[in-house]
């Protein structure tokens, strides 16, 4: 990637040079970070592009859950655990991809607690789908207590389950959380799928985990190449080089105009 700002930021590349060289004592310990593969620290999100273990788990789960069939995927969350999942998918498909009809599986994301939303997907899980196979729900909440994506689960499900028999529609749920959350627990107790999120990853910095690898594994996206790809930039952002390293470069002149 290439970040073209010097006719237009306002800075002078020099100040960002003698700004930008203040960063670089972190730059080294989050380079140590990678290294280490440390999962104790704010920053170990920079870990999950390169998380082989997890990969192999979400391949697994999405080759038991899909098939030919699947035509939906539900992603039930708001916030850090369904917004970079629909950024990357609206950046490939396009942000009206649910309306076109010649492409299968598409991504439906539920967020806010909408009585109308949850009127038309009755309506729609009557009309359009016809067998639990065609469908597939992914809830997700690092919490476990996010109120909207309960309270909006719990609405879906009571909806299928006056259309297909629970157990079905259960086998068709991917839960992912925090391990031992609320949400956690209740999976465990029905008998659910389960994908953790590590526990110092916040939500808003979770797209590269669970939160977001699985529903667009489901999607067909190729997930080896986007990790291959966030960990290029990964290494691109921890260049010592100023100059080539855009996060840096960005953070200052972020920074500059803030002052």
């Amino acid at each position: 990637m290439k970040l073209i700002y010097q006719t237009s930021c306002g800075i002078s590349q020099k100040n960002i040079i003698t700004t930008g060289t203040q960063l670089l004592p972190y730059i080294q310990r989050l380079q140590k970070i990678i290294t280490n593969n440390d999962y104790s620290k704010p920053e170990s999100s920079l870990n999950l592009a390169s998380n082989d273990t997890l990969l192999s788990v979400i391949l697994q789960i999405k080759k038991e859950k899909t098939d030919r069939n699947l035509k939906y995927i539900f992603v039930i969350g708001i916030g850090g655990s369904n917004l970079g999942a629909k950024a990357v998918y609206d950046a490939l498909y396009g942000y009206y991809d649910v309306l076109a009809k010649a492409r299968y599986p598409k991504i439906i994301f539920i967020d806010t607690a909408d009585s109308e939303l949850l009127l038309q997907l009755k309506k729609f899980f009557q009309t359009f789908v016809k067998k639990p196979q065609e469908i597939l729900i992914n809830v997700i909440s690092k919490s476990g207590t996010t109120t909207e994506t309960v309270v909006n689960f719990e609405a879906i499900l009571n909806i299928l389950k006056n259309i297909f028999d629970t157990r079905d529609i259960l086998d068709r749920t991917v839960i992912t959380t925090d391990e031992n959350s609320l949400l956690w627990k209740m999976a465990l107790k029905k008998k659910l799928t389960l994908l953790p999120i590590p526990k110092i990853v916040g939500g808003r910095f979770s797209v590269l985990s669970a939160a977001g690898l699985f529903p667009l594994s489901a999607a067909g996206i190729d997930m080896k190449n986007l990790l291959r790809g966030a960990g290029e930039m990964r290494t691109q952002c921890m260049q010592r080089n100023i100059t080539k390293n855009p996060a840096i470069i960005s953070a200052t002149i972020l920074y500059q105009h803030y002052r």
